[in-house]
């Protein structure tokens, strides 16, 4: 007769009716008062990339004690309620929106945020009513999932500060009863530790790209020069230490480690002659300069010579160390090449773009 109520609290319950003597409303089963644990962090550092999206989630652990707590009712025992709540060291980040996930709080470290979700991915601090205790005799509510939570950061703004988390800016989680407006709790979990959050980004000098002298005749009979290798560079690197996401049982139930990558964008500065073709344009040479080369373009292409997509987000193809002041390479090549339905003429013949890197 309990089952509807049970479901609306999207909780799993044992109710079990047993003799026993009167009772002050509830108590615990287990010898002893409410437990008091800690929850160390178990990971030391992540890293987390200036572009990944606000909202993501960057680390995740669950708690999950040992044992089950369990209470007994008298009968006639009515308005039980399950009882989650947050000590906090301030109140839900303001104007911040979480979604369906509820409130989510401010960690010491700017653009890092934390919630600690149920076994159901509500939010703490929630109340959820418990089947009443009719009688004739008393119950036992039993949950294998009581007291397991969640504790989840996520990035909260566009900037995330570098530095240590520390566990005195996070949340104490009490779980516990209430019956009839009296407080019966059950476990108090305090967090341990610090997790040091990376947020740097890498050295990126500009490039220069020589791609030499060349004949008209040449160009003409040929329709394009030698490429011409070059790389952007990107040197003093903060550590890619990954960060902890749900997903499958990788870490342990419900969490996956997932990489860093850095991508990578090409982007003219005045319009192409073929975007997907990866041709930019010749510069129009000022007042009182010599006239630019006509019929010529400068095609850009990825290591093997594919040509690449401008204004578009390209994967690097690095693999991310661990290591701090680490230096990469995004190899890349170069070229003229002379236009379709084009006559050339001679000329300077420069091109620019902007590449902008992108750090997941």
């Amino acid at each position: 007769m309990f089952g509807n109520f049970a479901a609306q609290s999207l909780l799993v319950w044992s109710l079990v009716w047993i003799a026993g003597n009167a009772l002050a409303d509830c108590e615990r089963v287990e010898a002893g008062g409410a437990i008091d644990s800690t929850m160390p962090l178990r990971i030391s550092q992540i890293t987390v990339g200036r572009d990944i999206p606000v909202g993501t989630e960057v680390y995740r652990q669950v708690f999950t004690p040992g044992g089950v707590a369990s209470i007994r009712c008298t009968p006639g025992t009515r308005d039980i309620n399950l009882k989650r709540n947050l000590e906090m060291v301030s109140g839900p980040i303001p104007g911040y929106q979480s979604g369906a996930n509820g409130n989510t709080y401010p960690t010491n470290l700017a653009g890092i945020g934390v919630r600690i979700l149920d076994v159901d991915n509500r939010a703490f601090p929630f109340t959820a009513k418990l089947p009443d205790c009719p009688g004739p005799q008393a119950c036992v509510f039993r949950d294998t999932n009581l007291d397991k939570f969640t504790l989840s950061f996520v990035k909260v703004s566009a900037h995330v500060e570098a530095g240590p988390v520390l566990s005195a800016s996070l949340p104490i989680v009490n779980i516990g009863y209430e019956i009839r407006g009296r407080q019966l709790p059950v476990r108090r979990v305090r967090p341990s530790g610090q997790l040091r959050v990376v947020s740097q980004t890498c050295q990126a000098p500009n490039i220069q790209v020589n791609l030499g002298q060349h004949s008209v005749g040449t160009l003409e009979k040929t329709g394009y020069t030698p490429w011409q290798d070059f790389s952007i560079v990107l040197n003093q690197c903060p550590g890619f230490y990954g960060y902890y996401s749900v997903g499958v049982n990788v870490l342990e139930p419900g969490v996956v480690f997932k990489t860093n990558k850095i991508a990578f964008r090409i982007d003219p500065t005045q319009r192409a002659v073929s975007t997907d073709e990866g041709i930019l344009s010749l510069t129009v040479q000022g007042p009182g300069l010599e006239r630019a080369a006509q019929g010529v373009g400068v095609q850009l292409a990825l290591e093997n010579s594919r040509p690449i997509r401008l204004s578009t987000l390209l994967d690097s193809g690095i693999s991310l160390q661990p290591k701090e002041g680490g230096s990469y390479v995004i190899a890349l090549k170069a070229r003229y090449l002379r236009l379709s339905n084009s006559t050339v003429h001679s000329g300077p013949a420069n091109a620019t773009a902007i590449f902008t890197i992108n750090y997941q």
